[in-house]
């Protein structure tokens, strides 16, 4: 029994500290997760954030563009469907033509013609701005005014103008187009000379009373398709395009009623910052309404490496501190083990070794307590005492405690008088008679009474009746003298 009893202490407490650091393991991996989560998360939105802002000149470039592009539809619209000179009906099958553009191509004047309920296209050819006669081919020349609409840089989608008969329309001019694109198209290239896109609007002139028959309508479309979507796209692949605008090629509107609302939910700006992650560099400069916007992204790869690095040296750090203060908690414990194992004796050494070490402490303890508290009741005495009590040197009279009734009796603060000697007080006529006594005193001890005048405060000299008794204090060896 008594060799179990021995050996269960030393081996009863390996399970708590085991416990423990098994506990300590886990909360430092679960900290050092959550310190690289975090870490990352916050290089993630720095470097988003950081592309959201230098994206911003370009989304307020294409904000700017769908203002010009919805504005630009509704003058053209309200122009075919109320234009004074002529019946609306004969303008809305216009309307899809104007949807209708082709790659290097600056301008297209287009008429069509009614000849029994059935249009037929008259002629197109190349126009421009400034143009007021245009020949249909046949040598017959039709008058007209051209009138400068909205010029923008997008392609108007003329919203809410779709008539049935748009299919059609749009297949005769496509027709008529391609067969003259090529001829019209080196000579217009080199006249281009505005960016981006310009709208205007050849009104009709009629000379004689047959509207039915003369009427003449036509549009033209400045765009350069492939150099504005070479300027307005320098340094993005190709296929961000239809990732943005959702268009194919160069002859479908840059922006349709699908991608204009897709922009104004933000989820098409999404997109942009979340495709821009992917480049290195990206630079473009556009003009847009008269304005210039100049968009710069600095090497994502760059911000992202840096913050790799930065998520990759703060793990490293924190796992290296873990693994550190980990390592030593472990070591030492282990130590203390071991040591706690060499042995039953040396344990039950050190357990009565201890437990007398414990005892003789508490006994100080105790004892000091007990001090302390006498210590308090005879200076609350001392402080509490109407007379004065003061402890001097029994050879220079040196005042080395004197308790607070000094206050009221000589006006004297004690911190005042610590220190000084008593025959500064005394008058002088007395001086040499109390030095007389105090020699007598301090070879006979004893207790002694008597008066004698003391100057207080204020220089007023006032008697005082004393009772002495001369002490030797033990740690000096020395003789004082205590007054009352």
């Amino acid at each position: 029994m008594t060799k179990d009893n021995s050996q269960t202490p030393s081996h009863r407490p390996l399970a708590g500290p085991a416990a423990a650091n098994v506990a300590i393991v886990i909360v430092a991996l679960v900290a050092t997760f959550l310190l690289s989560l975090a870490s990352y998360r916050f290089e993630r939105d720095r470097w988003t954030s950081e592309l959201e802002q230098q994206a911003q000149p370009w989304i307020a470039a294409v904000e700017i563009g769908i203002q010009h592009n919805l504005k630009a539809a509704e003058v053209i619209g309200n122009i075919l469907r109320h234009s004074p000179e002529t019946p609306a009906e004969r303008f809305s099958g216009m309307a899809p033509l104007i949807l209708e553009s082709y790659p290097e191509m600056m301008g297209l004047a287009w008429a069509p013609r009614v000849t029994d309920n059935e249009t037929h296209l008259i002629d197109a050819a190349p126009v421009k701005a400034g143009d007021t006669n245009w020949s249909n081919g046949t040598g017959q020349e039709h008058t007209f005014v051209v009138t400068e609409v909205a010029p923008t840089w997008l392609r108007p989608s003329l919203i809410g103008l779709q008539p049935a008969s748009a299919p059609a329309y749009r297949d005769t001019l496509r027709t008529a187009l391609d067969q003259r694109a090529t001829a019209a198209s080196g000579k217009l290239v080199t006249d281009h000379k505005t960016n981006g896109v310009g709208f205007a609007l050849l009104q009709p002139v009629y000379r004689t009373n047959q509207p039915q028959d003369d009427a003449f309508g036509a549009v033209v479309i400045s765009y350069d398709s492939e150099r504005f979507l070479k300027q307005f796209f320098a340094g993005l692949p190709p296929k961000f395009i239809p990732h943005l605008f959702d268009v194919t090629d160069a002859t479908t509107p840059l922006y349709s009623e699908t991608g204009i609302r897709e922009w104004q939910n933000r989820s098409s700006q999404s997109s942009l910052i979340s495709y821009l992650k992917g480049y290195d560099h990206v630079s473009t400069r556009l003009e847009v309404a008269g304005r210039q916007w100049e968009l710069i992204l600095t090497p994502t790869n760059r911000i992202e490496t840096q913050g790799s690095h930065a998520v990759s040296l703060g793990v490293l750090l924190v796992g290296a501190v873990l693994s550190l203060a980990l390592g030593g908690y472990l070591s030492s414990q282990r130590r203390r083990f071991a040591s706690a194992l060499a042995g039953s004796e040396h344990s039950r050494r050190y357990d009565e070794q201890s437990s007398s070490l414990s005892q003789d402490v508490a006994e100080q303890h105790q004892q000091l307590e007990n001090l302390q508290r006498k210590e308090a009741r005879l200076r609350a005495l001392v402080n509490d005492a109407p007379d004065i009590i003061v402890r001097t040197s029994a050879y220079d009279g040196r005042i080395l405690d004197i308790s607070p009734a000094t206050v009221d009796i000589l006006g004297y603060e004690p911190d005042e008088l610590i220190g000084r000697s008593y025959f500064d007080f005394l008058h002088p006529g007395e001086v040499f008679r109390h030095k007389r006594a105090q020699d007598h005193a301090r070879n006979h001890p004893g207790i002694y009474s008597g008066s004698y005048r003391a100057r207080d405060n204020s220089g007023r000299f006032i008697w005082l009746d004393t009772l002495s008794r001369v002490v030797i204090d033990p740690r000096l060896g020395k003789s004082t003298t205590s007054s009352l």
